[in-house]
């Protein structure tokens, strides 16, 4: 394979030292730090701190460029890219956080916690397909209800940030089954495509990776660490 068909996705912990979150708010443009100081609470924003300094320092080694270097543009959705061929996207979810890397094809990257059954099935009724949202709601067991819904939302979600569309447009997506899974965006459309891919996850987490265009890609897991400000294996 080529290395546009592959994607590095680095899990990240938010819950930091206040050394490691000093240094990484330090990264921060002004844009992000009005951001970051926006949120009220301050566990919330340590953990926007961490997640956007930790995805700065990962972008940066791979660039060879300081942290605070890296000028995000943003797209028509919202979605941050680079002057680059470097595809880069983030997802937070409570404690964790997810970064994805590819070269040439967008990337799209979500991490989502499991919610609680009432709030899967409720999700599920109002935005999900029918046949979908009975699935969810047949889950033999509170866990697997949540588990159903949270597993179709993130494959949803990395296809739509990966496409650079709106969310509403990628709740119709058929994501069922087993990944991977290649399927138009939005889904009638003729001639974008998106493949998602499952990811391991933190316990009480669901999450997924997804590319443009059909060809297959490999997924390679890191843990970034915040003392090498690098990634190990995982």
């Amino acid at each position: 394979m080529t290395r546009e068909d592959e994607v590095t996705v680095f899990l990240v912990h938010t819950d930091q030292s206040k050394a490691v979150t000093d240094r990484l708010a330090r990264h921060l443009d002004a844009r992000e730090s009005q951001r970051a100081e926006a949120i009220r609470d301050h566990s919330g924003r340590s953990r926007f701190v961490v997640a956007h300094g930790a995805m700065r320092e990962i972008v940066a080694e791979r660039l060879s460029v300081r942290p605070a270097e890296i000028r995000w543009h943003e797209g028509p959705n919202g979605k941050p890219s680079l002057e680059s061929e470097l595809r880069v996207n983030l997802s937070t979810g409570g404690a964790a956080a997810l970064v994805a890397l590819t070269w040439h094809r967008d990337v799209g990257v979500d991490i989502e916690p499991l919610p609680s059954e009432l709030v899967a099935t409720r999700l599920a009724s109002r935005h999900f397909p029918a046949a979908q949202a009975c699935y969810v709601a047949e889950g033999p067991t509170p866990d697997e209800i949540a588990a159903r819904f949270t597993t179709l939302w993130s494959r949803k979600e990395a296809c739509v940030k990966a496409h650079g569309g709106r969310l509403s447009q990628g709740m119709a997506l058929a994501v069922d089954g087993v990944t991977p899974i290649c399927l138009p965006f939005p889904a009638d459309a003729e001639d974008g495509v998106v493949r998602v891919h499952d990811l391991p996850a933190p316990p009480g987490h669901r999450a997924a990776v997804a590319l443009t265009g059909a060809a297959p890609f490999d997924v390679f897991h890191r843990v970034w660490d915040p003392e090498t400000e690098a990634g190990t294996d995982g």
